[in-house]
């Protein structure tokens, strides 16, 4: 199969594998392409993502429907990536299927601090599995769900968990059933986040304090 540029896969693949500290960016495909984007995409995954070998930091499927099956297997490689810090999967066809196991990834990776799944198909269950991982999580700040049906109760549950973490910047969409105070609860944990690192680092050696 040929990637962009006329390139064989195999050609491609062993090009990736030499970059370091590369940016990955597989987009915008159209629905008839988005098989080709999904094979591509599995191809990386063995390669890219191993611990010892990826030099990888920075991955952008925007609107490229990879869809479930390849969310999750982006899912399983997460818990483990040490490389990647910056994951782009805006309007990848994903729901809750491959939401959840992803967002439980959260748990355990220590290193992503940038994720963007606005405009998919993630709802109650992955809102809540999102909620229960950031409770654990300290490495990711900007955070973008907007788009997806997640309905006021998960993300009330987010906006709970969301408070004490790293994170800075959420974007979210207000649900239809969103209870009056809801979004400024988000807005209020998260802006208490990030005085909270600004205090925290002017408290540091060559700070302002």
């Amino acid at each position: 199969r040929r990637v962009h540029g006329g390139l064989e896969l195999d050609e491609f693949m062993q090009a990736v594998a030499r970059l370091r500290d590369a940016h990955l960016i597989v987009r915008d495909a159209s629905r008839e392409d988005a098989a080709l984007h999904a094979t591509v995409f599995r191809a990386l995954l063995g390669l890219l993502f191993r611990v010892e070998s990826s030099h990888v930091r920075y991955v952008n499927f925007a609107r490229s429907h990879i869809g479930d099956e390849a969310g999750a297997e982006l899912a399983r490689v997460l818990v483990t990536n040490t490389s990647v810090t910056s994951l782009d999967l805006d309007t990848c066809s994903l729901s809750d299927a491959s939401a959840v196991p992803l967002f439980c990834a959260l748990r355990s990776n220590v290193t992503l601090t940038n994720l963007d799944v606005r405009t998919n198909a993630i709802s109650h269950a992955g809102a809540l599995a999102l909620a229960d991982s950031l409770k654990g999580n300290r490495s990711l700040r900007l955070l973008n769900i907007a788009s997806n049906p997640i309905d006021a109760v998960g993300l009330g549950a987010i906006a709970d968990s969301v408070a004490g973490t790293a994170v800075v910047r959420l974007v979210a969409s207000a649900p239809d059933d969103a209870a009056p105070g809801l979004m400024t609860r988000l807005r209020r944990a998260v802006s208490a986040n990030a005085a909270a690192k600004r205090e925290g680092r002017d408290r540091e050696p060559g700070g302002s304090s």
